[in-house]
């Protein structure tokens, strides 16, 4: 069984039976300490988003709705990946929060170069 409920942690419970809980199944959902951000990056193109030094993998921007961890800071990197430039963010959201990060790695770019 999964149970799943916004803003909870997600319950699973691998080969259960009626044979092992009878015909009633209780469970108790934690409460998840989760904040929401939406990032942009421009341009939209060879671009590696990271949070907390971690890349998200397969991830298309806009990212909407992205959960990470409440009541600390999250840092969140934009790396071009063919001219090099980058940018990092540190947000720090309350459970339940949502924000919104832009960044614009255009404005990042060396002069040399162009």
């Amino acid at each position: 069984i999964r149970l799943k409920k916004d803003h909870y942690i997600e319950y699973n419970k691998p080969n259960l039976t009626v044979a092992l809980t009878g015909h009633t199944f209780a469970a108790t959902l934690q409460r998840a300490m989760v904040s929401y951000v939406d990032i942009d990056v421009k341009p939209h193109v060879n671009i590696k988003i990271f949070v907390n030094g971690e890349p998200l993998r397969n991830e298309i921007l806009p990212i909407v709705n992205y959960a990470i961890p409440a009541n600390i800071p999250v840092k969140i990197r934009a790396e071009n990946l063919i001219s090099g430039a980058s940018q990092e963010r540190t947000i720090t959201l309350r459970e339940d929060q949502h924000s919104s990060i832009r960044i614009d790695l255009n404005s990042s770019r060396s002069p040399s170069g162009q």
